[in-house]
């Protein structure tokens, strides 16, 4: 059985996602990289997502790749988020321009 038949949405149109409208200037030339590293329930995920969110408010490209142990509130996380004026083909960081930590 599938796992839309399971849950009882089988059938059922997948939910639309918020289509976010530029409302601000980006300042940026090119592509902008960001590393956020904490520990696991840092809200390290959270801020990752806001920083592309706000890429995509001010009509830039983003992408967010996110590394976490399985263990709930145990360990590391880090998130890696990319910025860019074109289109992001490869979503990967070999050096960021900046790491916060």
């Amino acid at each position: 059985m599938s796992a839309a038949g399971r849950d009882g949405k089988a059938g059922q149109k997948a939910m639309r996602g918020r289509l976010l409208e530029p409302r601000f200037a980006a300042h940026i030339d090119g592509r902008f990289r960001m590393v956020i590293a904490g520990a696991a329930g840092g809200k390290v995920r959270s801020a990752g997502h806001l920083l592309g969110q706000g890429g995509l408010l001010s009509g830039l490209y983003a992408t967010q790749r996110d590394d976490y142990p399985v263990t709930v509130m145990a360990g590391h996380s880090v998130c890696e988020v990319v910025l860019d004026t074109m289109p992001i083909g490869y979503t990967g960081i070999v050096r960021p321009n900046v790491l916060a930590w």
